[in-house]
């Protein structure tokens, strides 16, 4: 961990169905931010006290609307193609 320390931020997606659930992994690991989009929700997650709290904006990307952008954009790429 040291030399590789643990990543910053996580992005889960689920198109076709729900994956194993890695937050145990994540919270093991401290990344303190997770997002998951689960099509059409986007969630946000950080890591206080070692416990995932859902949250309405990224701490890390604050003045962006991500739970109401990010899935318009998935929307918008898939009917453009």
């Amino acid at each position: 961990m040291t030399q590789d320390p643990p990543l910053d931020l996580v992005i889960e997606v689920d198109y076709t169905s729900s994956s194993v659930d890695r937050m145990p992994i994540y919270q093991a690991l401290g990344i303190p931010e997770v997002w998951r989009y689960n099509e059409p929700v986007m969630q946000i997650y950080q890591l206080r006290e070692n416990v995932y709290v859902e949250c309405d904006v990224s701490p890390t990307f604050a003045n962006l609307p991500l739970t109401t952008e990010i899935p318009r954009f998935i929307q918008e790429s898939l009917n453009i193609g």
